[in-house]
């Protein structure tokens, strides 16, 4: 996934209870409108905030003059990654912003439904579902250790049981 996101999880079977979202909006302006986008998204149980630590930049405006056709443009500069928003572009800001970001974090619509299911961890081809097809990923995974792994729900570096049980707790039969 392209942007760093710190699940904070609670011991063995909980839900996710809180998620830490890196991003690194450049002005007031920006970093309130992600903050407001962040509250949009979560709900109980599900609380995301913004970590200003890491992640890609969002800047408004940039050196190079944007096409007036566009709202945003993302680029790698270096070891950063940038989301620049068109002061004049198409788009208000408010909904250029939410476009980017809900692209940026893998969500299928903006709701805090998808949002708690994109964060929960265990939607992992990102399809706002928790499923069997989920299910076989983190079987497929079963058993590896490393970091970045697809199916390694609490963060320990090793897809195992503990990750099993995270992931029966999310979910449910059809």
């Amino acid at each position: 996934m392209r942007v760093c996101v710190a699940l904070a999880l609670l011991a063995l079977a909980g839900p996710v209870s809180a998620v830490k979202v890196q991003l690194r909006p450049q002005t007031p302006e920006l970093e309130v409108l992600v903050q407001n986008f962040l509250k949009e998204l979560s709900s109980a149980g599900n609380t995301l905030t913004l970590d200003k630590s890491a992640g890609p930049i969002l800047a408004l405006g940039g050196e190079a003059a944007f096409n007036p056709d566009l709202s945003a443009r993302t680029f790698t500069a270096g070891t950063d990654r940038r989301i620049e928003f068109n002061p004049a572009g198409p788009l208000p800001l408010k909904d250029a912003l939410n476009a980017e970001l809900a692209k940026e974090l893998g969500l299928y619509a903006l709701t805090p439904e998808a949002a708690r299911l994109r964060f929960s961890g265990a939607d992992l081809n990102g399809d706002g579902q928790i499923d069997t097809a989920d299910l076989a990923m983190l079987m497929g995974n079963f058993g590896q250790t490393g970091s970045n792994l697809r199916g390694d729900l609490n963060g320990d570096g090793h897809i195992d049981d503990l990750d099993l049980n995270l992931f029966s707790a999310q979910y449910k039969l059809p």
